[in-house]
Formats: C-alpha cells, structure tokens, sequence
C-alpha cells in the first residue's frame, strides 16, 4: 500500500466534509480556533481547562459570534432557529472536540520492512 497519498486523499475528503457544515460552523469556527491557540500559548499545548474554564471560553466565543451575526444581520435568524442556549451548546461541543483533536497523537503509517537478500 502507498502511504504517501493517503495524506492527500485525506485532505480532499477533508476539505468535502468541510463544505457539508451549515454556514454557522464558519462563523464559530474561527473564533474557536482562536480561543484554543489562546489557551496553548498562555497554559501549554497539554493543558486540561476546567468545566468553569471551559464555560468562560464559551461565553467569549459566544460574544464574538454574536457581534459578527449582527453585523451580517442574521442574528434573528440563528436565534430562531438554535435559540440561545442551543447555540452555546454547538459551541461547547465544538470546543471540546478542537482541544481534544488538538491533544491526540498523529499517525504515523507503519514502515515497509526492507527484505534481506540471501547470499549464496
């Protein structure tokens, strides 16, 4: 098996999943990203924060979305539709699955073993 495209494929299928996340996903995104990079430049790339952490995390990144939909006036609309609490849900899960992508370990395809030629 070649192991050097499977990197490349990944992306591709990547990049399509990318496109399947509603529109709100790229406005919440970013703003998690920066919350994570935040936390591993000030507590280390293996820091745990706590549940109080975590929910302080979640306000700010909620704050930022909401200045960011009510300058693009869909607001109402993301109101309506995942309602206050509903919305600091999706970004606590999102959160807690970006630390956790951030800490596990990457793979590593396991080496061909090199046959040895028998002298004669």
């Amino acid at each position: 098996m070649n192991y050097q495209n499977i990197g490349d494929e990944d992306m591709k299928l990547s990049e399509e999943f990318q496109r399947l996340y509603p529109d709100i996903y790229s406005v919440i995104y970013p703003e998690i990203e920066k919350q994570c990079n935040t936390l591993e430049e000030t507590k280390g790339p293996d820091y745990i924060p706590s549940k109080d952490e975590l929910e302080q995390m979640t306000n700010a990144i909620y704050d930022q979305v909401n200045i960011q939909l009510s300058r693009n006036m869909k607001q109402d609309v993301v109101a309506r539709r995942y309602g206050r609490r509903g919305l600091r849900d999706i970004i606590s899960i999102i959160l807690i699955g970006e630390l956790l992508r951030r800490r596990r370990r990457p793979y590593y395809p396991p080496r061909q073993r090199r046959r040895r030629r028998r002298l004669i």
